[in-house]
């Protein structure tokens, strides 16, 4: 891809919810940045989302994010996956965010992946994954919704070292288990 310069979104899939039972589906989409995203809301998203506002239930599925090039996102986010704060319900489950290249995201989220891995109680539960490898770079929070059972592996390179800082910002309590996959040739802080 080549230079990309937006307004006000980036690369986006968006759901339409205009159905009668006002289900917005997301399934195996692939989103590649290799070049350069400017824009003033979001990089990448991939949300259901009507005229600005999220749609009645979500279904984020088998998608993929892989950034090797760099995003700057004034005043929104890097890459989104799945909707945030949707009372209707949003489910996300199989999604994949790659990132080896450069998310600016200032104060803003700059990695988001968001909704619950398990539908309605049903006990079909799926994971998501997320890959931070080198010799990437990010400014800006990654917000991973503990309900979206999401997998983590971070991945340095032999001449690179990079520092990595955990942090949970729970109101509800404990946080949890957390587990790091580390290959041989990384380093984590912790």
């Amino acid at each position: 891809m080549g230079r990309h310069r937006a307004r006000s979104q980036g690369i986006s899939s968006f759901a339409d919810d205009s159905s009668t039972i006002g289900e917005a589906y997301l399934t195996n989409n692939t989103i590649t940045n290799s070049g350069t995203i400017i824009a003033d809301n979001v990089g990448v998203a991939i949300r259901g989302e009507e005229g600005g506002y999220p749609s009645n239930t979500v279904f984020t599925h088998g998608n993929s994010v892989n950034n090797s090039g760099s995003m700057e996102v004034y005043n929104g986010s890097g890459i989104i996956v799945g909707e945030a704060g949707n009372p209707s319900g949003s489910y996300t489950w199989d999604n994949t965010i790659d990132n080896t290249g450069t998310i600016l995201a200032g104060e803003d989220v700059a990695i988001g992946i968001y909704g619950d891995a398990e539908y309605n109680g049903s006990g079909s539960s799926g994971s998501n994954t997320l890959n931070l490898g080198a010799p990437g770079f990010i400014a800006g929070d990654i917000v991973l919704d503990e309900e979206a059972n999401v997998d983590v592996t971070l991945t340095s390179g032999a001449s690179h070292s990079v520092s990595w800082t955990f942090e949970d910002d729970f109101s509800g309590g404990a946080a949890g288990p957390r587990s790091v996959s580390i290959s041989e040739d990384s380093q984590a802080c912790l």
